[in-house]
């Protein structure tokens, strides 16, 4: 009996770690890190493969019918803004060019609608992979996102 309740520690311990995943956003030189925890997501200005110290926007959507959905614009200025639909978006450092807009809704849909099929330099941010890869691709996204590993 010992024996199962500290395999089954061991096994809750180990899956535990396995639920942070990242992936990367590029468009031309400029690169965004993401990082997925349960019900947060923490995106870093530049390309790292082990992301610490404090993001440029977290993004906490475990109350929010815990689903993330936004946009990120990679702007010709060479900053980044993203753009929340679903979630708390927050910007928590701004010492970087990666920023959190909220516009007006009068002004985001017509933005949104004319982007439509021809996203370029903007990416759809999703929680579901598979959903953000396919929305993406079908708007014509430029940007290049590597798997969530």
């Amino acid at each position: 009996m010992k024996i199962n309740g500290l395999f089954l520690l061991a096994f809750l311990a180990l899956g535990s770690c396995s639920s942070r995943e990242l992936s990367t956003y590029q468009y031309g030189d400029l690169c965004v890190t993401r990082v997925d925890e349960p019900g947060h997501s923490y995106f870093y200005w530049g390309n790292t493969a082990d992301p610490t110290g404090t993001p440029s926007v977290s993004v906490d959507y475990h109350e929010y019918g815990s689903s993330l959905d936004g946009y990120m614009v990679f702007n010709p200025d060479k900053s980044v803004s993203i753009i929340g639909v679903l979630g708390l978006f927050l910007t928590t450092d701004s010492t970087h060019a990666l920023t959190v807009k909220r516009p007006p809704n009068e002004h985001f849909i017509p933005w949104r609608d004319s982007i439509a099929g021809r996203y370029r330099n903007v990416v759809r941010l999703k929680t579901d992979e598979a959903l953000e890869r396919r929305e993406n691709i079908a708007n014509r996204s430029a940007v290049q996102v590597s798997p969530r590993e």
